[in-house]
């Protein structure tokens, strides 16, 4: 009798040890919803404008193109100094659910060109501008 609650009980924290917690896509805006006010402060953009690219619109302000680049850091979308799609795609698969890193991964492969630039922030500006105009309802940026 003990060795098969020895057994049991082995295979059940085997099971534990292997259940990964994976958020969905609330979980991620809420997570990085803390970065916000430390990239408008880094960047000096404004509150409206960034407001503005919740709601799909991108002006082409300097500013906003490093608070992009900015978060695009804190979310580690970033290699060796520039957007990666590699990152971005061990990212998706990492935290979040598997249905939406598929989403997630095909925007990513969608706009994985835009991250070809030597200016960091047009390109982080670029990736997330194509990131919306893919399908908006994949945005998590704060």
């Amino acid at each position: 009798m003990r060795v098969l609650l020895v057994i049991s009980l082995f295979f059940i924290l085997a099971n534990i040890r292997s259940i990964e917690a994976k958020i969905n896509l609330d979980a991620l805006r809420k997570a990085t919803k803390g970065f916000k006010n430390g990239c408008i402060k880094a960047t000096d953009v404004t509150e409206e404008l960034v407001d503005g690219a919740r709601r799909g619109e991108f002006p082409p302000d300097p500013n906003l193109m490093c608070y992009f680049n900015c978060i695009s850091q804190k979310v580690k979308l970033v290699k060796n100094g520039k957007i990666s799609a590699d990152a971005s795609i061990a990212q998706a698969h990492a935290l979040v659910e598997e249905s939406l890193a598929i989403q997630m991964i095909n925007a990513i492969n969608a706009c994985a060109y835009t991250t070809e630039q030597e200016d960091p922030c047009k390109a982080a500006y670029d990736y997330s501008k194509c990131y919306w105009d893919y399908d908006s309802n994949l945005w998590f940026f704060p």
